[in-house]
């Protein structure tokens, strides 16, 4: 019975030994094993992530050029829309001032034959004299007239190129909003952008013509003819405007 119990004892230290043995190695293959598969994982989430990168900056550089391309399509419209507003308003300054430099050379010009009827005809009736001077009178006042008219048509041509401007820039800020949206989107890239309307253009004010006068033309040839300037020559070239 006492070796029965030694020949026992020693089998269950033995197999005990045994036991740790390959315990120890099986947790010495499994953690080997786990290193590897981990070291797998890492290396797929490296490449991942710099394929990620790779593909973020592509996008960025895509956006960036589109933004590119958005903006210098606007910047070439609005400079369009400021030269054809320019335009415009510089045709209209220009009619402006040649049809007052003209009134102003044929004012000058009927001084001057008055100046000379006056030293020819010093003993003209003065109700005559004053008659004339009624109508140059009455020329000057028109000449007022027309230049109040001129102030005002410059006023509103000044408010129409604020409005302009302000049109400009509330599309310029639309536009630019819409590339920042589209830039930080992570999306695959969108269809082509259908193009911008150009902004509206200002309406060119149509110039005052002395055709819209028929009342004052009248005057001034009734008083030509009352002075009878009509057959001592044509009248003097109209300076150039400034």
């Amino acid at each position: 019975r006492a070796v029965v119990r030694l020949a026992s004892s020693y089998r269950r230290r033995a197999a005990r030994n045994r036991f740790l043995r390959a315990k120890v190695a099986a947790i010495i293959a499994q953690s080997a094993r786990r290193g590897v598969v981990a070291a797998r994982r890492v290396e797929e989430l490296r490449k991942a992530r710099a394929a990620t990168r790779l593909v973020a900056v592509h996008r960025g550089r895509v956006a960036a050029r589109r933004y590119a391309a958005l903006r210098a399509g606007a910047v070439r419209i609005q400079a369009r829309s400021r030269r054809d507003a320019a335009v415009a308003a510089y045709v209209v300054a220009l009619a402006d001032a040649k049809e007052q430099a003209k009134l102003e050379n044929r004012l000058a010009a009927m001084e001057a034959k008055l100046k000379e009827a006056q030293t020819a005809k010093a003993q003209q009736p003065a109700e005559e004299s004053a008659e004339v001077v009624g109508a140059l009178q009455q020329l000057r006042g028109d000449n007022a007239k027309l230049r109040d008219e001129n102030s005002k048509l410059r006023k509103e041509n000044e408010s129409l190129k604020r409005k302009v401007s302000e049109l400009e820039k509330s599309q310029a800020l639309r536009a630019d909003m819409l590339a920042a949206r589209r830039a930080a989107d992570d999306a695959p890239p969108p269809p082509t952008a259908r193009p911008r309307a150009s902004p509206a253009k200002a309406r060119p004010a149509k110039p005052v013509s002395t055709e819209e006068k028929p009342a004052k033309q009248s005057r001034f040839a009734a008083l030509v003819g009352s002075l009878g300037f009509g057959s001592s020559g044509p009248a003097p070239a109209p300076s150039s405007p400034p």
